[in-house]
């Protein structure tokens, strides 16, 4: 390897390591006190990948930060969203939001716009949750407990990867080729 490249490499590497420390420093931060801050919200959204499931609670401005990291946002210490927080974290591709029991077919229709979507504790939905969740291209759903025959039609339309318990799944099987 050519002294410039073995220079080039050293850089590179000193740079890695700079801005790991610093997130580092950031996330012992965030742990020891459980929370995070607006500012700290803003600065880890430039990460591609989040997963802060110690948290149980954000603001809305950490929403809006939070939700515009570039591939995968783990939230699931959240037990509960706002609407405005929905919306803000459909920015995200991929969210997980295993944490949350419930949710209103408001904020339903804004993270349907995610092409991944965890959700396993949600143990009942609305029709019109299922039809907005038919959307998603990914979608977790482990902790549902019952389907009518309307949600499971709704269902049957996502494209992807759909995880439910086997006797949901052979509901929603019936109506994937009608």
């Amino acid at each position: 390897m050519s002294r410039t490249l073995q220079m080039l490499a050293i850089c590179f590497t000193v740079v890695l390591l700079t801005a790991g420390a610093s997130l580092r420093k950031t996330l012992q931060q965030i742990g020891t006190n459980g929370a995070i801050t607006d500012r700290q919200a803003r600065r880890l959204c430039k990460n591609r990948w989040i997963e802060f499931d110690f948290l149980t609670s954000l603001t809305d401005r950490q929403a809006e930060s939070l939700g515009k990291v570039e591939d995968s946002l783990s939230l699931d210490g959240l037990t509960s969203l706002t609407d405005r927080q929905a919306e803000s974290l459909s920015g995200a591709p991929r969210i997980s939001l295993d944490g949350l029991t419930s949710l209103t077919d408001q904020q339903t229709e804004s993270l349907s716009r995610v092409d991944d979507l965890g959700i396993a504790s949600i143990t009942s939905l609305t029709d019109q949750q299922a039809e907005s969740l038919s959307k998603i291209r990914s979608l977790s759903l482990g902790g549902l407990l019952s389907l009518s025959v309307r949600q499971a039609e709704s269902l049957s339309k996502v494209d992807g990867y759909l995880y439910i318990s086997k006797p949901l799944r052979s509901l929603v099987d019936k109506y994937k080729s009608k």
